[in-house]
């Protein structure tokens, strides 16, 4: 199986379950997420993921700072 089919079954089962447990989650929201973690999965150092994800939800739900 290929990387690109592995992440295409891991994406199609992500939205199946978002879309039974929170069916509000916009799929572009999903799919930004989705690629953060993909890209950064491995890194050693986790900061820019957390950096990626917070400012994702903060455009999200519109971040109060």
């Amino acid at each position: 199986m290929s990387t690109e089919e592995r992440d295409d079954m891991v994406w199609t089962a992500l939205v199946a379950t978002a879309q039974g447990v929170a069916p509000e989650i916009p799929v572009e929201f999903l799919r930004k997420a989705y690629e953060i973690q993909r890209r950064h999965q491995f890194s050693q150092d986790s900061s820019k993921s957390v950096q990626l994800m917070e400012r994702l939800i903060d455009e999200q739900v519109g971040g109060s700072e």
